[in-house]
């Protein structure tokens, strides 16, 4: 409870700042995914590196989507409306060389401490960004945006408390690659009920999964993704979650907005065994 005050009363306090021109997006997830990899940095302060001014980073996103509902429909059928699924306030505090906090300070929707103990690795601890896919933002895996009722697998922002280290595994040419293992609360269901992502992890249950990342130069970039746990009285019962995702760069027209055309697929499947809830008749193994 303490932390989670602490993190309103930032936010409180936050809200009323006014944050013009400048968005943050997370080093390793985000900023090869939303067009942020052009943001020009600020330049060195010449304030003593001791100053706060150098040390909190204050930044924020929103989105708005236009959205048509049945569009080759007519009257009362077809639907045109404007939503907003997210939007973040994004409070940075560099302690040292090392240390990092970062926490999103509306609504708490992840709050972790980063630790860089070289130059390329480092690890994060606290309510941490699932490294499940190419960004914690968006996880258009099945199912409506915004509408877990309607077949969505994972949250859109998927954060859950646990660990993950991160690390670059080789660079030959154009061709570079990093991965992250971690470990998160894992997943568990209700007796006779299916298990649901979108419900966030248990307590007693841990799961324990890893990412890839390959990229060709600057225009492809590939990601591999795999989760598993266990759950049950017996331990009985397992997850199996797995999936992909590509990230191409057209950039065919020089011209603003066009230059930063991207086009991203992405796939994921759950397998999971449950003893009690599969009937044997409809698989040998229990898996659904």
């Amino acid at each position: 409870m303490c932390c989670k005050q602490l993190f309103s009363i930032l936010a409180s306090f936050l809200i009323g700042v006014i944050v013009v021109g400048h968005f943050f997006a997370q080093e390793a997830d985000t900023t090869d995914v939303f067009g942020f990899d052009d943001i020009e940095e600020e330049a060195p302060s010449t304030i003593s590196a001791a100053s706060w001014t150098d040390m909190i980073h204050l930044s924020g996103r929103f989105d708005v989507v236009m959205e048509v509902q049945s569009p080759m429909e007519d009257g009362d059928v077809r639907q045109s409306r404007f939503r907003n699924y997210h939007k973040f306030l994004f409070l940075k505090v560099t302690a040292d060389d090392g240390f990092i906090l970062d926490a999103e300070v509306l609504d708490l929707s992840y709050y972790e401490i980063k630790y860089k103990f070289t130059k390329a690795y480092s690890v994060r601890a606290g309510k941490i960004w699932v490294p499940f896919g190419a960004t914690p933002f968006h996880h258009y895996y099945g199912g409506a945006q915004g509408d877990p009722f309607e077949g969505l697998l994972l949250p859109n922002v998927w954060s859950e408390f646990g660990a993950t280290l991160n690390g670059p595994l080789f660079t030959r040419g154009s061709i570079h690659a990093e991965a992250d293992a971690y470990v998160i609360r894992g997943f568990q269901n209700d007796p006779n009920e299916v298990l649901q992502f979108t419900g966030g992890g248990a307590d007693d249950v841990f799961a324990v999964g890893g990412r890839t990342k390959v990229g060709f130069g600057s225009r492809f970039t590939l990601w591999g993704s795999v989760l598993c746990n266990r759950f049950g009285p017996n331990n009985d019962g397992e997850v199996l979650l797995w999936g992909g995702d590509l990230l191409a760069d057209y950039g065919l027209v020089d011209l603003p907005v066009l230059r930063d055309l991207r086009l991203r697929t992405a796939f994921a499947r759950a397998e999971i065994r449950d003893i009690i809830l599969v009937d044997p008749r409809d698989s040998k193994d229990y898996w659904y």
